[in-house]
């Protein structure tokens, strides 16, 4: 039997995603870090890709601070 099933706000799922995406952000730190004393084929992720996935997941961030602002807002 399946129970009612509440749905996530808009709020909460950028959360859940900027959560989520914790994964990639640690190894774009890891491949920034090893590629000062590794060669480029040993890394996880190129080196400016892992810049965009760190500027991606501060993006991310602020978008997740903004809705939960705006959501706030809303409801005062």
């Amino acid at each position: 039997m399946m129970g009612i099933q509440r749905r996530a706000s808009p709020t909460r799922l950028l959360e859940m995603l900027s959560d989520r995406f914790g994964a990639f952000e640690a190894i774009a730190n890891s491949s920034i870090k090893l590629a000062r004393v590794a060669p480029e084929e040993e890394l996880a992720m190129e080196p400016l890709v892992a810049d965009a996935v760190l500027e991606f997941a501060d993006d991310l961030r602020r978008a997740a601070a903004t809705a939960r602002d705006w959501y706030q807002a809303c409801r005062a």
